[in-house]
């Protein structure tokens, strides 16, 4: 196992990614660091826990997902966190990487963690794009 942050590699081993995880801050970036991704990561599960998706994100997630045997997303729904209402619906917050073939769903400040979880396991991996 190892842990990889919006910084580049945290920590190898359960133990130690566990540990880190416990004392994770928020790391505003303009881009993600991909270094740690490649032959050596190669089929494995991705499990991002991201916020807004910004366009030149695009790339770094969508080199991610090629990488990775799974890639499994938490997406902040940003509008309804940051402006206290709720949308519609957190779809649109996770769209983004279901485009490009991640497995994603969106979480509001009403919504369970527990249960977004449970839908990414459920969520079929259909050719790079959920239905």
């Amino acid at each position: 196992m190892q842990l990889a942050t919006a910084s580049g590699a945290e920590a190898d081993g359960a133990d130690a990614a566990l540990r880190r995880l416990a004392v994770l801050d928020l790391t505003p970036r303009p881009t993600l660091d991909t270094t740690w991704s490649g032959d050596q990561a190669r089929g494995g599960v991705v499990v991002a826990v991201l916020g807004a998706h910004a366009a030149n994100d695009t790339a770094a997630l969508r080199r991610i997902r090629h990488d990775a045997g799974a890639a499994l997303a938490v997406v902040l729904d940003v509008q309804q966190w940051t402006a206290a209402r709720l949308s519609d619906g957190t779809g649109a917050a996770a769209a983004p990487l279901l485009s490009i073939g991640w497995r994603a769903a969106g979480v509001g400040p009403r919504d369970r963690l527990d249960t977004a979880w449970r839908d990414l396991g459920r969520a079929p991996s259909r050719g790079g794009r959920r239905s």
